[in-house]
């Protein structure tokens, strides 16, 4: 008889993002905590004296989520119970699901689980302490108020526990570029006083910041391959799935590791010091989220999805039971200004991966993702939709769509040679910058106003751009980068968009002031 028990943290970003950097990082610290070696899941192991014969082995422990198998019943009801008491009572405000079952056959156990999860899901967990009828409230979040901070201000019992862990660095030790020296990362994203410039993201107090979430593409499948090639065999259930989880996590951390060592600088004109510039909020399994400067944000997520591929080519060719090469990741960029909310761009973000991992879908022949994609967004409204909205409501002009998202990111092999390359966008947008900068404004101008007879209109400004000598070779430049980017043969004529009406402009606008340098106006 086996028992497995099972706990994720739900809406981990939910929780985590919020208004002020400090608190992000406690809430990043809290959810490192919950599975970090020492700390508060072998503390309680430790309480109960689950020690020998009788502790669990861990089929996956990582990103605030653990599946564990336990020899008895009894010892796991034990540990369920005093786990979740532990992690309500310190760790407010953190939604969780988590299920337990008993049985002798470790593949039912599995899918038993995993629909106990999904049902959990959709339970409700009311917020706690209850507020009393004339309970003083956080301005911030409206809850009921449990302590003030140093500066006086009221703060909620899951506030005032992500603000306890804020000078925690566990996540910060796990993504050292190099364990040779020593980094430093950012603790706010403007500074509120003085003394926060050092560690602001923005000393200056503005800028264009970019909310970056990624998550590998068909996980779920690949788990579902390695748990048939385990099968019952339960001397090997809890070995094989933890070696395959810590084989994905450690690809993440190690493609964060090689993307934020673009991000470095040197810091109080020492070589032993540095800043990054970058805060990783989420970095566990197959997830990232993290928030950086707008201007580097494309580079990073490029290196990031790009290192993805290497690093578990290189995990995955260590473990004989897993039959996939490597894994591929989807990512989504909301641009935003850096004192406009975070949560709601992270939702865009995350809208945006959905979107990316959608089209590559239906881009590649075998219906599995070959290759990686990004899409962005900059936010340019005070509401922020999705993305299927924000195509609908402001990137339409008629039959045009002005956005060709996603962009595969790679070699361009399989379906990136059916989706646009980033590099392609980028080749155009320098193009456009060389030749003339009002250029692309002119180009979309004359999408927006004449989108009905396009054609004739953008013929016209062809050719006169082609009468003047200083202007025949840029016009000339800027048909082969449409050409080229939209997929088509270069001729006389200017392309700017595909048969079916998508068309870059929308992408090549949105890059515009982040890419030269006018991203902190």
């Amino acid at each position: 008889m086996f028992t497995i028990y099972a706990f994720e943290c739900k809406g981990i970003q939910h929780y985590i993002l919020g208004n002020r950097l400090r608190y992000m990082v406690g809430g990043s610290e809290i959810v490192e905590q919950l599975t970090h070696d020492g700390c508060l899941l072998d503390q309680s192991l430790d309480a109960l004296k689950l020690h020998g014969q009788r502790a669990p082995a861990f089929a996956r422990r990582a990103g605030g989520a653990f599946r564990a198998l336990f020899l008895q019943a009894h010892d796991a009801e034990r540990f369920r119970d005093l786990w979740t008491f532990l992690v309500r009572s310190q760790f407010p405000g953190l939604s969780f699901v988590h299920a337990l079952a008993s049985g002798e056959s470790l593949p039912q156990l599995d899918t038993h689980i995993d629909t106990q999860l999904r049902k959990d899901r959709n339970r409700g967990q009311l917020p706690l302490p209850a507020a009393a009828p004339y309970a003083a409230r956080s301005p911030r979040t409206g809850l009921p108020a449990s302590q003030r901070d140093r500066f006086g201000e009221l703060l909620d019992a899951a506030t005032a526990a992500r603000a306890l862990h804020s000078g925690g660095q566990l996540l910060d030790r796990k993504l050292q570029p190099d364990p040779q020296h020593r980094y430093h990362w950012p603790r706010a994203i403007v500074p509120e006083r003085e003394e926060d410039k050092q560690a602001a993201l923005f000393p200056e107090g503005q800028g264009w910041a970019a909310v970056i979430h990624a998550d590998g593409n068909g996980l779920g499948k690949i788990l579902h391959q390695v748990r048939a090639a385990v099968g019952g065999d339960a001397s090997s259930y809890a070995p094989k799935l933890r070696a395959f989880s810590d084989a994905v996590n450690g690809a993440t951390l190690a493609a964060v590791r090689r993307a934020a060592a673009l991000l470095v600088k040197p810091q109080h004109s020492t070589q032993a010091e540095f800043f990054v510039a970058a805060r990783p909020l989420v970095v566990g399994g197959d997830d990232l989220t993290l928030i950086v400067r707008a201007e580097d944000a494309l580079n990073f997520t490029e290196a990031f999805l790009t290192s993805f591929e290497t690093e578990t080519r290189k995990a995955f060719a260590k473990l004989d039971f897993v039959d996939q090469s490597h894994m591929t990741a989807c990512a989504g960029i909301a641009f935003i200004k850096a004192e406009q909310p975070f949560q709601m761009a992270y939702r865009l973000a995350e809208s945006l991966c959905r979107h990316a991992k959608t089209r590559l879908l239906g881009a590649c022949e075998q219906g599995g993702p070959a290759c990686s994609a990004l899409a962005f967004h900059r936010i340019t409204t005070s509401i922020i939709n999705d993305y299927p909205t924000i195509l609908e409501t402001e990137l339409k002009r008629g039959s045009l769509t002005l956005s060709l998202q996603p962009y595969a990111v790679g070699d361009a092999h399989g379906p990136a040679q059916r989706l646009p390359l980033l590099s392609q966008l980028l080749e155009t947008h320098n193009v456009l910058q060389q030749a003339s900068r009002g250029s692309l404004r002119e180009i979309a101008r004359l999408a927006q106003s004449h989108a009905g007879n396009l054609e004739h209109h953008l013929r016209r400004w062809t050719e006169n751009m082609q009468k003047q000598p200083e202007t025949a070779s840029c016009c000339q430049l800027i048909q082969e980068s449409f050409a080229h980017l939209l997929g088509l043969p270069a001729d006389e004529t200017l392309h700017i968009a595909r048969a079916d009406g998508c068309s870059p402009l929308g992408d090549l606008l949105a890059l515009r002031p982040l890419l030269s340098g006018e991203c902190h106006d």
